[in-house]
């Protein structure tokens, strides 16, 4: 699997795998091996801004509805690349190295003539600004999350199969097994705290 996506904000297995193997006989479990096989390369993070005009908390509410990208303000999107080499035997096929990348794209609202406001407006911007930016950074936070728990499901086992195609499908299983986890999770983060309202990521229209 492969998907792909200016750098300021800088922002948790497998229980079905855990019972394929207690299933397994003992003498077919095979030890864990004695080096990191896999690991977790810099992830890659980049904020995109949208620009928002306003004198007024409600002209600035309207201006972020007229030009938001998605149903809210803010948004995160995240993916996982991971990548792989093996050692080809006669009668099978060893992993030998696995890397995980994370990327996460941050979209934001960018206040372009704040200078045209209150000192009022001004600190009510900067005070949701921030919980914006730290309800956005927990959604990243499930992407490195993602990847830090696909390294170390890869790293409590010894990788081996029949064939090339085997050894993939085994390892593509867990991983999109991870992702549908961190995903679920994302989304009661995001029920939790009403898509960031609870952390204060609501512009305030009064005092």
């Amino acid at each position: 699997m492969s998907k792909r996506f200016v750098t300021r904000l800088v922002i948790a297995a497998s229980v079905a795998a855990a019972l394929e193997l207690a299933a397994q006989p003992a003498s077919a479990l095979k030890a864990a091996p004695s080096r990191e096989t896999a690991k977790q390369i810099p992830s890659l993070i980049r904020t995109d801004y949208y620009e928002v005009r306003g004198a007024t908390a409600e002209a600035l509410l309207a201006s972020m509805r007229a030009h938001q990208r998605s149903t809210n303000h803010a948004s995160t999107e995240w993916h996982i690349d991971w990548n792989y080499e093996y050692l080809l035997k006669p009668d099978e096929c060893i992993l030998r190295s696995f890397n995980v990348r994370v990327l996460i794209r941050y979209t934001l609202p960018h206040w372009v003539d704040s200078e045209n406001a209150g000192k009022a407006l001004q600190g009510e911007w900067q005070r949701y600004f921030g919980a914006l930016q730290l309800h956005e950074s927990g959604h990243g936070g499930f992407g490195l999350g993602a990847g830090k728990e696909m390294v170390r499901l890869v790293n409590s086992r010894d990788w081996r199969a029949a064939d090339p195609k085997e050894l993939k499908a085994r390892l593509d299983e867990e991983c999109e097994k991870t992702l549908r986890e961190f995903r679920a999770r994302e989304a009661a983060y995001d029920e939790k705290t009403d898509h960031g309202r609870t952390q204060g990521a609501r512009l305030k229209t009064t005092p």
